[in-house]
């Protein structure tokens, strides 16, 4: 089962906007028996924490972490690329190429401010797909405007 993960629209059936016991629905309808959730300090978890949902004030979905377990049924694509499946330097230029700003490399993490985009922590041990051989990123979120802005706030 593949994800597509849409910045600043959500991650497969997941859109930014809608609440928990709309995104607990749809991934029950979407997944069915294969369905495993869990809740924890107001963010939904699926598939066994490949997807975290996390919402506003409001109730509503803000931001969506994707991270790649193995068996856990589920892969994820992100502009026609396997984000774990492809090199840290490469999906880094990948993002880049969609976006009309400069942006230097940081396997570190880095977020794209104009997509809202986040990647964390680029290692070999998140190669799951090719036995621990490349750098690749752990995690990519996706939020949407309002979680920028929540971020922005944070950090000044």
């Amino acid at each position: 089962m593949y994800f597509a993960i849409k910045p600043l629209k959500g991650v497969g059936p997941i859109e930014f906007g809608m609440t928990s016991l709309q995104v607990k629905n749809i991934m029950k309808g979407y997944c069915g028996a294969k369905f495993n959730h869990s809740e924890w300090e107001g963010v939904d978890y699926f598939f066994g924490n490949a997807i975290e949902v996390s919402y506003d004030s409001e109730g509503k979905v803000n931001f969506i972490v994707s991270q790649y377990y193995p068996h856990c049924g589920c892969n994820f694509v992100l502009y026609d690329t396997d984000p774990f499946d492809t090199d840290a330097k490469k999906l880094f230029t990948v993002i880049k190429n969609q976006s009309n700003d400069s942006h230097e490399f940081n396997p570190d993490g880095y977020l794209f401010e104009e997509k809202v985009i986040i990647l964390w922590e680029s290692d070999k041990e998140n190669d799951y797909k090719g036995s621990e051989t490349r750098s690749i990123y752990g995690q990519i979120g996706i939020g949407n405007s309002n979680y920028l802005n929540t971020i922005k706030q944070l950090l000044s």
